[in-house]
């Protein structure tokens, strides 16, 4: 709680530990799963059946691309401090974002270990499968503070179908991701995975879509940039509005009109400027007649779509003069370079021009309703957090 208001952090992250592929994967595919020694890195980077899972450079060479000051083990240490010291762990990163405010997180990852073109299926679902139970005890260490999203290694569709229902009847958990990129050529709007559409939408469980830059996949801005910083301005905000588009113009939210989709890390403030655009093309052909869709694709948004906000998103209230406040998540992006940390929530809660419920309503009641929770389910407020 800070300043009287409960906070809940939609989506999160943290440091992945270097072992974790060597204690959670099943036997079998272990020697598929290489760690590359990149001494510049604070997180670990794969190599999966020989081919590199993160693009250091452009080229995918080994040469590191230009980093943020603080993406180094040295720099991690300088400004996260004793969290950083003990690899991120769940208690640890449970302390540090307790001493925000924040009472529960969701955390996304992995950003790029098995997100690869061409991989084996049955291989991306045991990487995904070892992350869940990692997830699971982390999780618990957290003291149940920390949420785990699960995964989806949607390369296959079956696959994928697959992992969902085994973390969610097996493991307990209760959010699950993917990618918003072209994935083998699809688009999230394409029919091949109206069968992952129909599962989420049969357990109640939500969709979280996340990009992560200097992915081996086809991204926005990669055709043009070299710089992390140009391709950062573009990957985030660009892939999700194509997945946006895809999934409203191919029907996606008429066929599933219980789904929860959440368009994370790319901040809000795109939203009602993209919508009226997407509106205007649609009365354009009328395509509500042409391709069978029943609502407006601000109405399909208000009922199916959520977006992250960060603490310092200018434009925020503009989003919630449009769209409302019913629809925005608060994302602390913690503990990446460009999070906010330490103050984010107090950066958040000075914003001008939002009200306090407002404030209220993306801090807590809205991660609930996207993630299909009840307050009773989470840990107490910690003592002190306010």
């Amino acid at each position: 709680m800070r300043k009287g208001l409960r906070v809940f952090d939609a989506d999160g992250h943290t440091i992945d530990p270097f072992d974790l592929y060597d204690r959670y994967l099943e036997d079998s595919y272990r020697g598929r799963v290489k760690r590359l020694e990149v001494p510049t890195s604070p997180m670990p980077i794969y190599e999966v059946d020989g081919v590199a899972t993160l693009q250091l450079s452009v080229d995918n060479s080994s040469k590191p691309a230009v980093q943020y000051k603080s993406w180094s083990p040295e720099g991690m240490i300088e400004r996260f401090g004793e969290v950083a010291r003990r690899g991120f762990d769940g208690a640890g990163v449970a302390d540090a974002l307790g001493k925000e405010g924040v009472e529960a997180c969701v955390i996304y990852g992995p950003g790029y270990d098995f997100w690869i073109d061409g991989i084996d299926p049955k291989l991306a679902g045991a990487m995904a499968r070892a992350y869940c139970r990692w997830l699971v005890d982390y999780g618990a260490a957290s003291g149940g503070r920390i949420l785990g999203a699960a995964p989806l290694p949607i390369q296959d569709v079956d696959e994928a179908v697959a992992v969902l229902r085994w973390a969610h009847d097996e493991l307990g958990l209760r959010a699950f991701w993917c990618r918003p990129n072209l994935m083998g050529g699809r688009s999230l709007g394409d029919p091949a995975y109206d069968t992952l559409y129909a599962a989420l939408e049969e357990l109640d469980a939500p969709l979280g879509l996340h990009g992560f830059m200097g992915s081996n996949l086809p991204s926005a801005g990669k055709d043009r940039f070299s710089r992390n910083v140009d391709l950062h301005v573009c990957e985030h905000p660009m892939e999700l509005q194509m997945a946006m588009l895809a999934m409203l113009v191919e029907g996606v939210f008429e066929r599933f009109p219980a789904l929860r989709v959440g368009f994370l890390e790319g901040g809000a403030a795109w939203v009602p400027w993209w919508l009226e655009r997407i509106e205007e093309h649609f009365e354009m052909v009328d395509w509500n007649a042409t391709q069978g869709l029943s609502l407006r694709p601000v109405e399909y948004f208000r009922r199916n779509c959520f977006v992250t906000t960060e603490c310092d998103e200018q434009l925020l209230h503009h989003v919630v003069e449009v769209i409302g406040d019913e629809r925005i998540l608060f994302a602390s992006d913690y503990p990446h370079p460009d999070a906010h940390y330490p103050g984010f929530v107090d950066t958040f809660l000075e914003l001008p021009k939002l009200s306090r419920e407002s404030k209220r309503k993306i801090l807590w009641d809205n991660s609930l309703a996207f993630y299909g929770l009840d307050a009773s389910e989470l840990p107490a407020p910690v003592a002190g957090d306010d």
